[in-house]
């Protein structure tokens, strides 16, 4: 490597050319002499423009080695190559334009003041890179024409690419708008009608604009999260946010989607009105069932809908003993969030093992203990026995009460209580026989 060669090697033509075609970069440790020399640095830049950084301040001005730099230029964070130029040659459109067809729009950062005001230049830039606008000057970017331009441009990718907020990675031309441009209704309407999400960068009025917000979300259920405070209070648009979003799942092959996860971005006053959560969850729970059932049974993100609906509720209805039954149907999780006081509720959790056996594995640690309790559940449903934590599974009398009113039940009896059950009156030992052959055990 030339860093750690001897001086007279970096002094010498030949070498230094060689290792500037293996890494421009080679050039910061040549000589002075060949730091001036025309030939090593345009080789250099041809690999590698940051190597303009170490050329002559005179070659640093050579407009045919700071256009090979412009022709070069790999990656948006390569435009800085361009900050080691010449202020004069930044005013050059050719070494500017050459480097945005190269899709390095940030190269707009170090054109000059008069390139970035000049409308004709900003056009074919916009024309070649959409996002360009965001680098135009603060008069351009107060100009309708070339933002309805961008907007344009952006509908027409974001159409064709199909992927939502396809900003997120590059910015959305409202962004960069002047405020006065912000805040045009009809501007902005366009914008979040081709993606919603674009209503974060609206100003404070237009997101507090009912028919633009409805809009916004009918394209895309989180741009509630950009709404104004009233209006994610609003019943209509809540819950056209969550039927958006319902719909991405219903329509895409996504797993990691977090549907139903909008309504956090709905107020607390609604997200308290019991009737209302009520309606979301009775709404959206049979829907999200009904899709996983068509995918195979497959479990997606979206079929944590209704658990991330019941996370979303104030602590109040979290212990409204009605609205986590109403969610239980639909998703046996949903006791994850249910307050502690429902989850150490005897006659509650017992209403829960008939709903769905399996969410008993939520409640208290106290009921789980309780000999009482547990024999109230396995007669609802032997499988409650799987949760006992007071070695029930060991008694007879209580696994007996289990197999009765679910003999698969027999698989949560101990190995000692199993051989006992053979043991019973012939009248029971083909029944016990069968119930064993079908958990897999031997009688």
């Amino acid at each position: 490597m030339l860093k750690h060669a001897q001086e007279p090697l970096k002094r010498d033509f030949a070498i230094v050319l060689a290792a500037v075609k293996q890494d421009g970069g080679a050039l910061k440790y040549a000589s002075y002499r060949l730091q001036c020399s025309f030939l090593i640095v345009f080789e250099a830049v041809k690999h590698d423009g940051q190597a303009l950084e170490f050329a002559s301040a005179e070659l640093r001005a050579n407009r045919s080695i700071v256009l090979e730099v412009a022709m070069n230029l790999r990656g948006l964070g390569a435009s800085c190559a361009l900050s080691y130029a010449a202020a004069e040659l930044m005013d050059d459109p050719e070494i500017i334009m050459e480097a945005i067809i190269k899709h390095n729009r940030s190269a707009l950062i170090y054109a000059s003041h008069r390139l970035k005001s000049d409308l004709n230049f900003i056009i074919e830039a916009i024309e070649l890179d959409l996002f360009a606008f965001e680098f135009a000057s603060a008069e351009l970017r107060d100009n309708s024409d070339i933002l309805l331009m961008a907007l344009e441009k952006y509908a027409l990718s974001h159409a064709s690419n199909g992927v939502e907020g396809s900003f997120e990675l590059h910015g959305h031309p409202l962004e960069h708008a002047s405020s006065r441009l912000s805040n045009d209704r009809d501007i902005v309407l366009g914008a979040v009608n081709t993606d919603g999400l674009a209503l974060e960068y609206a100003s404070k009025d237009i997101r507090d604009d009912f028919g633009v917000v409805r809009a916004a979300v009918q394209n895309n259920g989180r741009a509630l999260n950009f709404a104004s405070n009233d209006l994610r209070g609003v019943r209509e648009l809540v819950l056209t946010a969550l039927d958006t979003d319902y719909g991405r799942i219903a329509h895409c092959d996504g797993t990691h989607y977090p549907t139903g996860g909008v309504l956090g971005f709905a107020s607390i006053e609604l997200t308290s009105d019991r009737l209302f959560m009520l309606e979301v969850i009775r709404w959206f729970g049979p829907r999200i069932n009904t899709l996983n059932a068509n995918r195979g049974g497959r479990r997606y993100a979206g079929g944590q809908s209704v658990l991330n609906l019941l996370r979303r509720a104030s602590p109040g209805l979290k212990a409204d003993a009605e609205l986590v039954l109403e969610a239980l149907v639909y998703d046996s999780n949903a006791l994850d969030f249910a307050s502690e006081s429902l989850r150490d509720d005897r006659d509650f959790m017992l209403k829960v093992a008939e709903l769905d056996v399996k969410a008993l594995r939520w409640a208290s640690e106290d009921l789980k203990r309780d000999r009482l309790s547990i024999i109230d559940a396995v007669k609802i449903n032997g499988d409650a026995l799987e949760f006992d934590q007071c070695s029930s599974f060991e008694s007879l009398g209580v696994v007996r009460l289990a197999i009765a009113s679910n003999p698969n039940a027999v698989r949560f009896a101990s190995a000692r209580i199993r051989l006992l059950l053979t043991r019973a009156p012939a009248s029971e030992v083909e029944e016990l026989a069968e119930a064993f052959g079908r958990v897999g055990l031997d009688c």
